[in-house]
């Protein structure tokens, strides 16, 4: 099977409540780290900003016995006590628009679900300005209904990479992407040959190979843009994957 096929099963759908009251949506992933955790952004939880509080993400599920069928799991964001039950960066905190949510892998056991891990890391490939990467995620809300298969949009790496973006751990793709891919992950494209950062080229015939790169956020826009006369940019910022495990062993 295609990888990226296979990784539509890490990626979930999510809705955003508040005391029952649907109040947003967004999208987020699987990971495991010897436990684990469900991946998303920082604003999907909470945003300060825009006085954005949900107490409850909802994920829609394929079950493991039939994957045409679907189950909502319940994430509660706090506990009876009002901790928040979400891990964010140990050292850049709200800075970084990433967090991990640590689940009971027992109530996980009914799904179907694939886990990013260390392994499907990009870190050692070299990658240029203009190379292309996928989106897995669901704009708007929107996603094949009979399966519950997410959306996959085209980009284009639009920074240099791995240099952190205005000093930030993060670089930019140019793609157009709407509200609710918040929190997709951003894979390279599937491929035979894969070029290392020591400059050698690998080429592994029949191995269709792809690499996790990090987490989309938001639209790059500019304070002063004139909305009448210049279109947006269609720039977007990309967490890099490596965050991660710092967050989690944090």
């Amino acid at each position: 099977m295609n990888p990226i096929n296979a990784d539509i099963y890490a990626v979930a759908p999510i809705r955003c409540f508040k005391k029952e009251e649907e109040i947003g949506q967004a999208t987020g992933f699987f990971c495991l780290f010897n436990w684990p955790y469900f991946i998303t952004n920082r604003h999907v939880v909470i945003d300060e900003g825009e006085e954005f509080y949900p107490d409850e993400l909802r994920l829609l599920l394929h079950k493991r016995d039939n994957t045409r069928r679907n189950e909502m799991l319940s994430l509660p964001l706090y506990d009876a006590n009002g901790k928040k039950l979400w891990l964010e960066h140990p050292l850049h905190g709200n800075e970084v628009d990433v967090i991990a949510i640590p689940i009971d892998p027992e109530k996980l056991d009914r799904y179907a679900l694939k886990y990013f891990s260390t392994r499907d890391f990009g870190l050692s490939i070299d990658l240029s300005i203009g190379d292309d990467v996928l989106v897995i995620g669901y704009p708007l809300g929107f996603r094949d209904t009979v399966h519950n298969y997410p959306i996959v949009r085209n980009a284009t790496i639009a920074s240099v990479y791995p240099a952190p973006f205005e000093g930030k751990p993060r670089f930019l793709i140019d793609s157009r992407l709407h509200r609710g891919t918040s929190g997709s992950p951003v894979l390279t494209k599937p491929t035979d040959i894969i070029r290392t950062t020591d400059g050698s080229v690998a080429y592994q015939p029949g191995l269709l190979r792809r690499y996790f790169l990090g987490i989309h956020s938001e639209t790059l826009d500019i304070p002063d843009r004139d909305p009448q006369i210049d279109e947006p940019l269609g720039l977007n910022f990309v967490w890099y994957a490596g965050l991660i495990p710092e967050i989690i062993k944090g």
